[in-house]
């Protein structure tokens, strides 16, 4: 879900970029990245954000302007609170 979402942000009619990604691992944020920009200049400018605190330091990073969370629907509320503060 999380590719399929990034890829349609992509579209250059969205007028939107994807400035930064997390996950619980970095190596997993790394290659989502890859996958979505290759390795390209694109995927160098994207801010990834991994290990245990890589959701917390994503919601607080200047880099990002909203939120895509494609956790599961259990962890929904928690993150999207967590945002909002």
């Amino acid at each position: 879900i999380a590719f399929k979402s990034a890829t349609a942000i992509l579209q250059k009619e969205s007028g939107c970029k994807v400035t930064a990604v997390a996950s619980r691992s970095a190596d997993k944020a790394n290659n989502f990245v890859k996958d979505i920009f290759g390795d390209g200049a694109d995927a160098a400018s994207i801010k990834v954000f991994g290990g245990d605190s890589g959701y917390d330091d994503l919601i607080q990073s200047d880099a990002v302007d909203a939120l895509y969370i494609p956790l599961p629907t259990t962890l929904h509320k928690q993150w999207v609170l967590k945002a909002l503060r």
